[in-house]
C-alpha cells in the first residue's frame, strides 16, 4: 500500500507470483522509494521487480537456485544491490536423508537497466570446531560415517547504506556444533557483518563473526534466526528465539552497537523474557537511528 498526501494508506498495486514460484512472498523486501522489490519463495527461485507506469513488471528473469534458495532475500535501500540467501537444510534434526554438508550461501545481484548482473557470492563457513565433532583436525562433526558441515549461513539478511558505502548483515543460526548425545545440531548461531566502500565486501569488525554464546549457554540459541541493521550500520539487533536464558524457549535479543576505534561490536542490552516458551526474537526491527528496537514473540501465551 502507498501513502497519499493525507497520511492514509491506500492500495497501491499487487505484484502476481509467476508460475514457477511456490509460495511467491515468502520474503520479500523493498527499496527506501517503493519502487523496486525482491521477493523469495520456498521452490528455490527469487524475483526481482521494479514499479513502472503504474505496473511491477519483473528485471530480468526468475533467479534460480539451489540448497533452499529464495527463502531469504534482501535489497539495499537504493535498489541497486539484491542479497539472495540460500542456507541449505533447516531442520534441527540430522537424518540419513539430509545433506547437512551443506554450507549457506548469499548471491549478491547488481540491479541494472538492462536486467541483474551476479558480482558475487559469500559462503558460510560451516559448523566450526566444537564440542560435537569427533575429529578435532577437522571442521565440523561426523557421526556414523556422516559429516556434518550445515550452518545455515543466510537465513536472514540485512543491507544499509548508499552508493558510497554499504553493509550488510547475515544470520547463520546453524553453527554450534553436535550434540554428541543426541545427534543433532544444538545451533548456538553467529551473525556476520560486513561493509563495502567500493572495494569489495570486507569484515565490519572480526572476520570470524559475532557470536551467540552469551551467558554461558552454548547451544539451542539460533542466534541470527532474525536480526537488523540501523541506517548508518552501526547498531545492530540479533534475536535468537530458541534461547534458554530466561527459561526453556524464552527466547533472547541482543543489541549491538560498533566501536569504530577498536573495531569490535560490543553488546549494549540483553533482553531474555522470564516466561517459558515465548521464543522472543522469532522476529526484530530497530529504528533508523538505531535508538529503538522491537522484538516479536510468536509464541507468547496471554498468562491464565
Amino acid at each position: 500500500e502507498k501513502e497519499n498526501d493525507d497520511g492514509i494508506y491506500t492500495y497501491y498495486n499487487e505484484i502476481t507470483g509467476p508460475s514457477t514460484f511456490d509460495r511467491f512472498g515468502w520474503d520479500i523486501d523493498i527499496s527506501d522509494d517503493g519502487l523496486v522489490a525482491v521477493v523469495g519463495s520456498i521452490s528455490e527461485t527469487a524475483g526481482v521487480f521494479k514499479y513502472e507506469d503504474d505496473v511491477w513488471n519483473q528485471v530480468g528473469g526468475d533467479l534460480v537456485g539451489e540448497n533452499y534458495s529464495g527463502r531469504s532475500v534482501a535489497i539495499s535501500p537504493d535498489g541497486t544491490l539484491i542479497a539472495i540467501g540460500a542456507t541449505g537444510p533447516t531442520s534441527i534434526y540430522a537424518g540419513d536423508n539430509y545433506p547437512y554438508n551443506i554450507r549457506g550461501t548469499v548471491s549478491l545481484y547488481e540491479v541494472e537497466e538492462s536486467g541483474l548482473n551476479k558480482i558475487d557470492e559469500l559462503i558460510g563457513p560451516g559448523y566450526g570446531e566444537y564440542n560435537g565433532a569427533i575429529n578435532k583436525d577437522i571442521r565440523g562433526a561426523e557421526h556414523n560415517g556422516m559429516f556434518f558441515d550445515n550452518d545455515m549461513y543466510g537465513f536472514s539478511i540485512d543491507i544499509v547504506g548508499d552508493e558510497d558505502r554499504k553493509v550488510m548483515a547475515i544470520g547463520a543460526p546453524a553453527i554450534g556444533g553436535l550434540d554428541p548425545n543426541h545427534h543433532r545440531d544444538t545451533h548456538t548461531g553467529k551473525v556476520f557483518v560486513y561493509e563495502n566502500t567500493g572495494e569489495g565486501w570486507n569484515p565490519l569488525g572480526s572476520e570470524d563473526g559475532i557470536p551467540g554464546n552469551f551467558n554461558g549457554v552454548s547451544g539451542g540459541k539460533q542466534f541470527g534466526y532474525s536480526l537488523e541493521l540501523s541506517d548508518d550500520g552501526y547498531t545492530l539487533v540479533v534475536g535468537a528465539p530458541y534461547s534458554s536464558v530466561g527459561g526453556h524457549g524464552s527466547g533472547q535479543t541482543n543489541l549491538f552497537s560498533y566501536d569504530l576505534e577498536n573495531e569490535t561490536w560490543n553488546l549494549q542490552k540483553e533482553i531474555a523474557p522470564e516466561e517459558i516458551f515465548n521464543e522472543a526474537g522469532f522476529s526484530v526491527s530497530i529504528s533508523s537511528d538505531g535508538s529503538i528496537f522491537a522484538i516479536g514473540a510468536n509464541a507468547y501465551d496471554i498468562p491464565g
